[in-house]
């Protein structure tokens, strides 16, 4: 049913007519964690990062950013600044040992209605392109998952303040979009072989006809169950850190963290 809703949302933006991304020079910084690394550097929030050490930052430039930050933990990193006011100066800012600075930045980017489709024929070719190109980013999404844990996936509490943010732009293409988006994504959590989702149905399935008609040996049943356990337990810790990592998204608990940890090692050293 997900993945059903999910074509015709796009299907609708489309119809409506898909924004076109022209991306502008740089990223700009929406907050700045008091007492973080950003912040004692002095990035304000509206600065724009133009460049990262000897990398200009272009096109979309958040993951580049974030990449560069995270790759350069304990490194001083020199930040090449656009100020509101237009001048440019260079910051130097060093990443804690996670590889973190303590800001939030977006892309620069202006957003322009495309024309509307003149045909059934090229709203359904565009829908199926947009369609396999959001399942092809929740696929490779997953895949970042398990390799490199929780950091970049949105709980519900970012969910809710990026639908709230999309609803208020008035905006019917974007609205379906992340409408699209949230239900491609509930469908495949509901894929995972977890017991209580309906992979775990469609792989006792698969066993069933595997086993065609023959009885399970208790060894097989019992891994079986034990393996239904430790993916349980998995679960929920991994919705405890994806919520953990949600409400460090919206307090400053890396900066907090940094803060007691310099004190920590000033009273030490004293």
């Amino acid at each position: 049913a997900n993945l059903a809703i999910g074509y015709f949302a796009i299907l609708g933006a489309v119809v409506d007519g898909i924004p076109s991304p022209s991306f502008r020079p740089g990223i700009i910084v929406e907050s700045v964690d008091k007492g973080g690394r950003a912040d004692l550097a002095g990035v304000k929030p509206g600065d724009k990062i133009l460049q990262v050490n000897d990398d200009l930052i272009q096109g979309d430039g958040v993951k580049q950013f974030v990449s560069d930050v995270s790759e350069n933990a304990d490194l001083p990193l020199k930040l090449k600044i656009q100020k509101e006011e237009g001048t440019e100066e260079i910051l130097t800012v060093t990443p804690t040992s996670k590889g973190r600075i303590s800001i939030k930045v977006k892309s620069n980017v202006d957003l322009t209605k495309k024309s509307k489709v003149a045909s059934l024929g090229q709203a359904l070719e565009m829908a199926n392109g947009q369609y396999a190109k959001l399942i092809n980013d929740i696929v490779f999404g997953y895949i970042g998952l398990f390799q490199g844990g929780t950091a970049e996936i949105a709980g519900p509490i970012s969910m809710a303040r990026m639908g709230g943010n999309t609803i208020s732009t008035g905006d019917i293409s974007e609205t379906l979009l992340f409408f699209a988006a949230l239900n491609l994504n509930l469908a495949a959590a509901n894929s995972l072989p977890i017991p209580g989702l309906d992979g775990a149905k469609v792989a006792g399935l698969l066993i069933g006809l595997l086993a065609k008609g023959r009885s399970i040996s208790p060894k097989v049943q019992e891994a079986a169950d034990v393996a239904a356990e430790v993916s349980a337990l998995l679960l929920v810790f991994f919705v405890f850190n994806v919520l953990l990592s949600d409400i460090g998204r919206i307090l400053p608990i890396d900066a907090v963290a940094e803060s007691l940890e310099e004190r920590m090692s000033d009273f030490v050293g004293k």
